[in-house]
């Protein structure tokens, strides 16, 4: 379960976050919506420790992530950045053996957790191959592949779909999915919520929490089964005009004149 009560962050007089209260469901997904400064990479940051705020706190399971040392923090909370690049000169494998630091085990005895995440995400070709020399798509799944070796109890995504064409996004999507029916918990910042309810079975989507996030602030918190309620709250949220539209059994948020 992830939690965040009261929190508050502050930037040159101006509350990014202000008064946020949210809880995710363990073995759910929550999908973070809202325009641009809204605060969502923010609140990201706060939860996986890495910004502490004004005011509140943040925890994973019950356990404050701010106190954490570096190896606990990481067996709480994973992490996967919009656009992940490596820019030093090393293989995928050893990618996803620094993502496993926290076990403090040899190389060697990564290999085995390192092998089962790469072939999870279609990548076992490319154990071998230098990191930076992948594409955008293969990177993000080899990131996702980090995610998993990792073994962390929740998994926090900023745009994991960011900047990819449309068979990576079903690649990541297919992923995300697997793990969520594992009981994986995610909190997933998105702008596209077509993605969300088109991977899903619609008795999936009762697993996904949609929340909204305005000047700081949570502005309303709804299961994605419920479309007709999310399209008006979105159409408040960004100012214009949102309708749900049923196209082979997946709800589409549309942008209507």
């Amino acid at each position: 379960m992830i939690e965040a009560h009261d929190l508050g962050v502050e930037v040159d007089g101006r509350w990014i976050l202000d008064g946020v209260d949210l809880v995710a469901a363990e073995g759910s997904i929550t999908v973070l919506v809202g325009p641009n400064g809204a605060g969502k990479s923010t609140l990201l940051d706060v939860i996986r420790g890495w910004r502490r705020p004004e005011r509140g706190w943040s925890g994973v399971a019950g356990r404050r992530i701010a106190g954490l040392s570096p190896k606990a923090r990481a067996a709480e909370v994973g992490w996967l950045a919009q656009s992940p690049r490596v820019r030093d000169v090393i293989t995928v494998a050893e990618w996803l053996t620094t993502a496993r630091f926290r076990f403090g085990e040899a190389p060697v005895a990564a290999r085995p957790a390192i092998d089962a995440a790469l072939g999870e995400v279609g990548m076992a070709w490319a154990r071998d191959r230098l990191a930076h020399t992948l594409s955008g798509g293969e990177t993000q799944r080899v990131a996702l592949a980090a995610l998993i070796a990792q073994e962390a109890r929740v998994w926090l995504l900023d745009e994991p779909t960011h900047h990819l064409d449309p068979a990576a996004v079903q690649a990541v999507w297919t992923t995300l999915r697997e793990r969520m029916r594992r009981g994986q918990t995610m909190m997933i910042v998105a702008h596209h919520l077509d993605e969300v309810s088109c991977a899903l079975e619609p008795e999936e989507q009762a697993k996904v929490q949609v929340v909204g996030l305005g000047r700081g602030r949570v502005r309303f918190a709804l299961g994605l089964d419920a479309p007709e309620a999310i399209a008006s709250a979105l159409s408040d949220l960004y100012e214009a005009r949102l309708e749900v539209a049923t196209i082979a059994g997946r709800a589409r948020f549309l942008v209507v004149p």
